[in-house]
């Protein structure tokens, strides 16, 4: 009588469906909540676009607390199409999920701007060609151990100080975030376990900070892991003397030979 009863009012106010499918999503009954979202979507005339994004989430949670990943991502896509900006409030919903958004938020923007931009118009560069004959001493060496971890390749090519601090740092911020990592694991399996209402919201904070603070130091390597390389690469040779000579072409023609050296 309960279940004929609310089939009966679901459909009958907007309101009172988006109610009905909160309290379902409440009661982890996800089942109900994707099939009364399905229902609601089959006459979107009938909500402000508010409430369809809100429809479209909790379908979307659903799906994702259900390891439907695919539907998952089909729902938020559908709240990108009617509000590019949205977010997810971290109060109300798990990291996870939100992680989840945010992957498919970066992927949706990303086809959207390569459906905009037009492919570059070819042009045909017609100029004086220049032989460059560069010495890399070292290059070989430090780059692949530059790459293996930031600092060292500056260490081989010569610059010791700066190589060394850039080593120092770059163990520093790594050494940390594998403990970051760690941590946020374990706090995460705390949160995931707990059960009441307060043990949830005790075990949240925790987590979210150390998840927060893992990210941020594994982006802090990385940025450094690539300065490292850009400045190796591009700019390690002004800070080294260089040698320029011109030398005529063997058949004596107007084409100039340049042999550029790079002491180090």
């Amino acid at each position: 009588m309960f279940c004929f009863y609310a089939c009966f009012l679901f459909g009958q106010n907007p309101d009172s469906d988006i109610a009905f499918m909160q309290q379902k999503l409440r009661a982890f009954d996800y089942n109900a909540v994707i099939e009364a979202a399905e229902k609601a979507l089959a006459n979107p005339d009938r909500y402000r676009t508010d409430q369809l994004i809100n429809i479209h989430e909790m379908k979307a949670v659903a799906h994702y607390s259900k390891s439907e990943l695919l539907d998952a991502k089909a729902s938020f896509i559908e709240i990108l199409k009617l509000d590019s900006l949205r977010t997810l409030d971290p109060i109300q919903t798990s990291p996870k999920i939100i992680e989840f958004f945010d992957t498919v938020k970066d992927e949706f923007e990303h086809e959207k701007a390569a459906e905009t931009i037009s492919p570059p118009e070819e042009r045909v560069v017609r100029d004086t060609v220049f032989v460059v004959r560069q010495t890399l001493g070292d290059y070989k060496k430090s780059i692949p151990a530059s790459l293996l971890f930031p600092g060292t390749g500056h260490v081989l090519m010569g610059e010791k100080k700066r190589g060394i601090i850039v080593t120092a740092i770059s163990a520093l911020t790594l050494s940390s975030a594998i403990y970051a990592t760690d941590l946020t694991r374990r706090r995460e399996n705390r949160y995931l376990s707990a059960i009441n209402d307060a043990d949830i919201a005790a075990s949240y904070t925790p987590y979210n900070s150390a998840y927060k603070t893992r990210n941020a130091l594994w982006t802090a390597f990385a940025a450094i892991w690539l300065y490292t390389q850009v400045d190796l690469i591009y700019f390690h040779s002004d800070r080294q003397a260089t040698k320029l000579a011109l030398q005529p072409a063997p058949d004596n023609s107007a084409l100039c030979l340049v042999n550029l050296q790079i002491r180090f």
